[in-house]
């Protein structure tokens, strides 16, 4: 419910020869031994520079206090040891695929 959005640089689906997402795109999340948790639906995909994104992206992606200083101090980490781990240099000009998406299944419930 929190998350709604996701963020990876593009240079990823380059290199790993994925289209980009689009809009109305479905995907199964599985949790780490591969069991369905819920499926989601591709709602709108922005291409945009690191650096340009925004703090209500930030705040969609739902992770941590869900602040833009938090999403930058994070993905700047997580992008950092992808560029070691794959001999590219990170920089925050790298063009990133901004994902949102809404839960498809399991179906939300309000709470009452």
């Amino acid at each position: 419910g929190q998350k709604q959005a996701t963020c990876e640089l593009k240079r990823w689906f380059d290199s790993h020869g994925h289209p980009l997402p689009k809009s109305g795109d479905r995907w199964i999340i599985t949790d780490g031994s591969g069991q369905e948790q819920c499926i989601i639906e591709t709602t709108q995909v922005d291409l945009c520079s690191v650096r340009e994104v925004d703090e209500a992206f930030a705040w969609d992606e739902g992770e941590g206090d869900r602040s833009l200083a938090f999403w930058k101090a994070a993905h700047d980490a997580y992008y950092k040891r992808q560029a070691e781990r794959d001999g590219f240099v990170y920089s925050d000009e790298m063009t990133c695929v901004c994902e949102r998406f809404k839960l498809i299944w399991p179906a939300q419930t309000s709470k009452q």
